[in-house]
């Protein structure tokens, strides 16, 4: 199980009240948007292939089509690369993100919403059958913003929701 301080529980900020009778606001996912969006993070992983020879075809696709080149190679041997999310859930570094983003990577560096900066960051541990993992980045003294997890007990079928993050290293979409 994983303990979340209550204070990563709590939203920045408190949307207004409104009436199930009320329409939705116009900009109700742009304030989402402002809201979360500190919060999200990109995260690129890189992994030494070990026991293959050749180029990953996939990979060559993508190189071509997003014009991204593939990481560094410090031993000459093919280096298969990822690109994920994830979410700052407490304000000293940890985020919660997926565990297929960063199983078997030698290498995980975050970028926050903030800059270009890359932070080097460790697994704190994952779990592959439900696809999780948490991993941890040192910022250096600043404190993160920070996402509200909720409960998915309190949702109902037919609920407006929004998927925020980094697909294909698109950030923030």
């Amino acid at each position: 199980l994983l303990a979340i301080p209550a204070a990563a529980q709590v939203p920045q900020k408190t949307p207004p009240p409104m009436k199930l009778s009320d329409p939705l606001p116009a900009n109700l996912f742009i304030e989402l948007g402002r809201i979360i969006n500190p919060a999200v993070v990109n995260i690129s992983t890189s992994q030494i292939v070990r026991g293959r020879m050749g180029r990953d075809p996939m990979m060559e696709m993508l190189e071509r089509f997003y014009g991204v080149p593939m990481a560094p190679r410090p031993n000459g041997g093919p280096q298969q690369v990822g690109l994920g999310t994830g979410f700052v859930i407490r304000e000293d570094g940890l985020i919660l993100t997926n565990n297929h983003v960063i199983e078997g990577a030698d290498l995980i560096q975050v970028q926050l919403s903030d800059g270009p900066k890359l932070y080097e960051a460790k697994v704190i541990g994952s779990d592959q059958r439900t696809d999780i993992a948490l991993i941890k980045i040192k910022p250096e003294g600043k404190k993160l913003t920070v996402a509200a997890l909720g409960s998915s007990k309190d949702v109902q079928v037919g609920e407006w929701v929004a998927a925020i993050g980094n697909p294909f290293g698109h950030s923030h979409t």
